[in-house]
């Protein structure tokens, strides 16, 4: 069986490439070994910056796997995607996320993880969990601090698509480039990080942190149990997914 991840070093750069075409969505096996791959970068201290990549893919990734979200799946499914965002979390390394195409729900959460940012400006931004009557557990932790509150609440709420330019006012994005231009973009930012000692940039990452008050994995944390506490018994939440999987519309009751 192929691996879920391409791996590959460059003097202080790791790149970790999703392989999971067409659309990398996110397993849990991707998850647990994307885990594995960040916490390995980490612990490497050589390793001054980790990059995540969709590679060839038709986009950076279309999300966490919908059939995983259901009682019975749905608790191992957050334990390994929320592993993954929490290895990135907690990482000391500079993390960036090159997205393209795709790049919604789970996938963008795990662009949200990350310290930066590159876009092409044609890719395709959403969090359109609430369709499938559910909300995305990272992006209420981490979105209203990135975005401000109320781009949080419109993003999460109605679900809509974002802009590339939008999501780089508000600062989700940090670096924009036309289509098929995310390597020489990212290149350039590479470039800038790597002129500075990889030990600073470890501890002004760190003190970073500290400013943003370290809440983001507890917050995590209790967004986690309530979703599997409070949402996942909601009729309408059964209803969003079986609606999904049978291509119809749901029939929401308000319960």
């Amino acid at each position: 069986m192929s691996s879920p991840l391409d791996v590959t070093r460059d003097g202080g750069v790791r790149r970790v490439t999703l392989s999971r075409p067409p659309l990398n969505v996110l397993d849990r096996e991707l998850n647990r070994a994307l885990a594995a791959e960040i916490r390995a970068a980490d612990a490497d201290t050589s390793v001054a910056l980790l990059i995540l990549d969709g590679g060839g893919a038709r986009g950076f990734s279309a999300g966490v796997e919908i059939a995983d979200h259901v009682p019975g799946r749905v608790e191992g499914m957050l334990e390994d995607f929320h592993g993954a965002i929490r290895a990135l979390l907690a990482a000391d390394c500079v993390t960036i996320a090159a997205i393209h195409g795709f790049a919604q729900g789970g996938g963008l959460e795990l662009a949200l993880a990350c310290d930066l940012v590159v876009a092409e400006d044609d890719a395709k931004l959403a969090f359109p969990e609430i369709a499938l009557g559910c909300y995305p557990p990272v992006a209420a932790a981490l979105l209203p601090a990135r975005v401000g509150w109320g781009a949080a609440c419109e993003w999460t709420l109605t679900g809509d698509s974002v802009s590339v330019e939008r999501a780089h006012a508000l600062g989700l994005v940090q670096r924009v480039c036309a289509p098929g231009a995310r390597e020489a973009e990212t290149a350039r930012l590479v470039a800038s990080l790597l002129a500075r000692s990889p030990a600073v940039l470890r501890e002004a990452k760190r003190a970073l942190r500290e400013g943003a008050g370290a809440a983001a994995p507890a917050a995590l944390r209790r967004i986690e149990a309530r979703y599997l506490e409070r949402l996942m018994p909601l009729e309408d939440t059964a209803e969003g997914i079986r609606a999904h999987a049978e291509k119809r519309d749901p029939r929401w009751q308000n319960r």
